[in-house]
This record gives structure tokens, C-alpha cells and sequence, in this order.
């Protein structure tokens, strides 16, 4: 943050959570065990114990007072992340170190967890706060309306637009069907419909894992699931999403087929989550199993298979080959394959997938 700052960034980014006695420490993830020689959960371990871990690379986890006093001698911004969920106790902390640092002017926190976004909102501090998106709301001036928001953080990916993938430019349901079918992808051809796509895999042998990006209606998760079954790939495939209610939409519907729940985080009790969504697949990102690949096992035990996404080297490949996982989702389908033909005597432990994006 610091080189950064001293380069000419107007805004530097960072993350505060909070140790078991209530002290506000500088870390990206729920425990220690990735960026540090420590292990454990941050809520878990003191501030004494935190302070004395090594991070990888050198060096001790920061404390937030001590990333407030050095930016307060610098002339960058903080956008500074609570990490949820938080009680409105430790929201209420982080307003005040920020405050007495002098950089309440200056900071502005954000969040994906609504309640701390509330109550940063709602303090007398009066900071600015952002909200934190995979995607964008139905509504996103409705919600920042809701939520008082000075800023909305959405993920570039979250826009939904044909602008990075073709010669067109525009959001994907702002723009008809006929507009889609004229724009040339980057590289050459046309934006294929969902039915193509099914045509074109019947012939094939491969299985599809379908990700329905929400928020949907349930009329258009339906219609998906009717495409599906009408192109005879109901058996074949697998709907995921990161949308709760994409998931529940799909696993209610008559058409039975299997569904898997996309996250980038593990949930406190994943077994718990995969009951509550009926799902066949818990797909969690590389990172967040590496977190707590003990939930593997669990998750196995309790007859959930477990995709972990996106992982495109070999080192990472060999990990979650060590773990069990039942897919691998990767944007290099051809390397995975040769890879597992040489490394793994049961193929169907690592089946690859191409992320077409």
C-alpha cells in the first residue's frame, strides 16, 4: 500500500477483520493459514498471537492503526473492506480508529455483507460506504438508494456486457436477440445461442456444467432447464450458479435436473448449505478450499461432489488431485487432460472444463 501510495495511486485498497479480543488486523482471509506460518481463523487466535506470525514473504500482520498512521503521512485514500459478517460493535471500532487517525475524510468502507454496510451507514461517523457486488442488483440505484451508498463496487464481470467479447457494445438483456446474432466475436465468429451449444454436445460425449449468471427470473431458469431437457441433454447436465435463488429456482423444478452452487468462499458449514439448495455439486474456488480443504471430507461424507474453479497450473492441478476433488474447472482443458492421463490412474477424479468466457 505503501509503494503504491508513494507512486501516484489515489485510492489504496485493503481489508480489516477482527481477532478473538477484538483487535482490528490487516487480512484478506477468514484464518492466517495462506498468507502466513501461522494456522487458524483470525476470530480464532488473539491479537498477540496474530502479531507474532511471519507473513510469506517477510514481515508481521499489520495492524489497522498502524496502516492508518502510515497512509496519514501519505496523500492516497483508503477504501478500506470489513470483512463479514462483523457484529455492529466492530463496525462501529473500525469507524472509530479510522476517526482518530484523522482519516475519516479520507476513507471510505465498503463491504459485500449488508448489515455492515447498514451500520457503517447509520453511524454518526458519517463515512462514506460502498457496497460490494458479484453482480448487479436488479436495481442497483434502488439498492444504493437502500443502503446510502456514496459508491457501488460491482465486479467488471458483474456488467454483463458484450463490449470485452465482441465488436458490439451494450448489456447482454438490453440488447435483442437479432442485435446479438450480427456481432462478430474477438477472433472470429458469432455469439452462439444455448441451443446451438446443446445441438453441437449431443453428438458428443462430454457432460456440460451450466452456469445460468443471476439474477434470473424464475420464468428464464425454467426456460433454461426446458432447452436442456428438449435437446435430450437433461441427463448430461448440471446448473450451477452463484445465485441463491438461481440455484433453489432450479433445483425445484419438475424437469429434476442436477445443481451445483458456485462460491468463492466456504460457507461455516458447507454440508449444511448443500442440504439447504439440494445440491449434487458444491463448486468453491481454489482459494477458498485451500482455506479449509478439511470440508472436502464432509462434504463427500454427506454425498455432495466438490468442483473447485478456476485452476490453470499443474502445481494447483496436483493439489486438488491430493484433496479428492470430484471436477476441476479450468480454462485449459487440453494441458488438464494430457496432465491427468500421466499423472492420475482414476481419470474420473479429475474431469476438466472449459470456462468459455
Amino acid at each position: 500500500m505503501e509503494a503504491a501510495a508513494d507512486h501516484g495511486a489515489e485510492w489504496v485498497e485493503t481489508d480489516v477483520q477482527f481477532t478473538k479480543d477484538g483487535q482490528a488486523v490487516i487480512m484478506h482471509d477468514p484464518t492466517v493459514d495462506r498468507m502466513t506460518d501461522g494456522t487458524g481463523r483470525i476470530d480464532q487466535l488473539t491479537a498477540d498471537q496474530i502479531s507474532r506470525l511471519t507473513v510469506k514473504g517477510g514481515g508481521r500482520v499489520p495492524t489497522l492503526e498502524q496502516v492508518l498512521a502510515s497512509l496519514r503521512q501519505r496523500s492516497a485514500r483508503l477504501l478500506l473492506e470489513i470483512k463479514g459478517p462483523q457484529s455492529p460493535a466492530h463496525v462501529e471500532k473500525t469507524l472509530e480508529l479510522v476517526t482518530e487517525a484523522g482519516m475519516a475524510e479520507r476513507t471510505m468502507i465498503q463491504s459485500f455483507d449488508e448489515d455492515v454496510v447498514r451500520n457503517a451507514a447509520a453511524s454518526a461517523h458519517g463515512m462514506k460506504v460502498a457496497l460490494l457486488r458479484d453482480k448487479l442488483d436488479p436495481d442497483p440505484v434502488a439498492t444504493a438508494r437502500k443502503f446510502s451508498l456514496t459508491a457501488y463496487s460491482i465486479a467488471y464481470k458483474g456488467l454483463a456486457t458484450v463490449d470485452r467479447m465482441t465488436d458490439g457494445t451494450g448489456r447482454i438483456d438490453q440488447l435483442t436477440a437479432d442485435q446479438i446474432s450480427r456481432l462478430t466475436v474477438k477472433g472470429g465468429g458469432r455469439v452462439p445461442t444455448l441451443e446451438q451449444v446443446l445441438a453441437s454436445l449431443r453428438q458428443r460425449s462430454a457432460r456440460l456444467l451450466l452456469e445460468i449468471k443471476g439474477p434470473q427470473s424464475p420464468a428464464h431458469v425454467e426456460k433454461t432447464l426446458e432447452l436442456v431437457t428438449e435437446a435430450g441433454m437433461a441427463e448430461r447436465t448440471m446448473i450451477q450458479s452463484f445465485d441463491e435463488d438461481v440455484v433453489r429456482n432450479a433445483a425445484a423444478s419438475a424437469h429434476g435436473m442436477k445443481v451445483a452452487l458456485l462460491r468463492d468462499k466456504l460457507d461455516p458449514d458447507p454440508v449444511a448449505t448443500a442440504r439447504k439448495f439440494s445440491l449434487t455439486a458444491y463448486s468453491i474456488a481454489y482459494k477458498g478450499l485451500a482455506a479449509r480443504p478439511t470440508a472436502l471430507d464432509q462434504l463427500k461424507a454427506a454425498g455432495i461432489d466438490v468442483f473447485v474453479w478456476t485452476v490453470d497450473r499443474e502445481p494447483d492441478w496436483q493439489t486438488a488431485t491430493t484433496w479428492g476433488v470430484d471436477g476441476i474447472i479450468t480454462n485449459r482443458p487440453d494441458v488438464l487432460l494430457q496432465w491427468r492421463k500421466s499423472h492420475c490412474t482414476e481419470p474420473s477424479l479429475t474431469p476438466g472444463r472449459t470456462d468459455a468466457r
